[in-house]
């Protein structure tokens, strides 16, 4: 498990979900990790990374020679 996985446990036992059989938590951290609860069971894919976007630099733009990210 991971600390999304168990966001998405307290969310189900102390949050707005509680009453809730599925539902989708978006993580946006050092990656944009979504989790599926469905039917209270988290949906991990084969590899346990089930719709996880990883970590990637997003460019907004460019001012001059500096990023802004």
């Amino acid at each position: 498990m991971n600390d999304v996985n168990f966001m998405a446990l307290a969310e189900n036992i102390f949050g707005k979900s509680r009453d809730i059989d599925n539902f989708i938590l978006l993580n946006l951290g050092t990656g944009i990790r979504p989790l599926f609860v469905v039917n209270d069971v988290v949906i991990e894919g084969s590899g346990g990374n089930c719709g996880e976007i990883s970590q990637k630099e997003i460019f907004v733009s460019e001012i001059g020679n500096r990023m802004i990210k």
